[in-house]
Parts: structure tokens; sequence; C-alpha cells
């Protein structure tokens, strides 16, 4: 229970130390150097063309695309899905035997 208060009171000492730090701290400038002041802008439009640098549009790159890619995706997911159950079925059963083993060896 003292530790606990002891913690509590550090905790609290430090906050507020470093509150105090935090405001009090002032930034100094030498007097040769001028402060810097950055201009920055953010766009509040965005261009509306759909045409990339090689004047083709969006929709016309993503119809090439499909066609370049054609069914391989599902087969892809099919075989990335068979590969995991596969390696977590041989691990669930290199699990089972082992402890399986471990229990006939120790009792």
């Amino acid at each position: 229970m003292l530790t606990a208060m002891v913690l509590s009171f550090c905790i609290v000492y430090g906050m507020v130390t470093a509150k105090q730090g935090v405001t009090t701290k002032e930034i100094k400038v030498p007097e040769n150097q001028r402060p810097i002041n950055l201009d920055l802008t953010i766009p509040t439009t965005l261009p509306t063309s759909t045409q990339n640098a090689n004047g083709e549009s969006v929709t016309d790159r993503m119809k090439q695309l499909e066609k370049k890619e054609g069914n391989q995706s599902p087969h892809l997911g099919d075989h990335l899905s068979n590969s995991i159950s596969t390696v977590t079925k041989k691990g669930m059963n290199v699990a089972s035997s082992t402890v399986h083993l471990f229990s006939q060896l120790f009792l």
C-alpha cells in the first residue's frame, strides 16, 4: 500500500515538473539569425482530369489491366488458402504428436 502511494506521488510530481518545464521553456534565436518564414499553402481543389501522362484514361487502363490479369487472381487465392490450410493442419498434427509423445514418456 505504501509502495503504491509513493509511486502515485512520484508520478504526479513528475507530471507537474514536466508541465512547468514545458510552459517556462523559451526558444532563443541568436541575434545574427532571422526567423524562417515558411508559407506553405495546401491546394483545396484537385485536378479533375482522369487522364495520366500518356493520355489514356483511368477506365481504359483498368480495362487493360483486367484483360492482362485474366482469371489468375481467383486461382492464386485458392492456391494460397489451400497452402495455408495444409501448413496449419500439418503443424497441428506435429504439435499433437509431440504432446502425445511427452505425455507417454512422463506419465
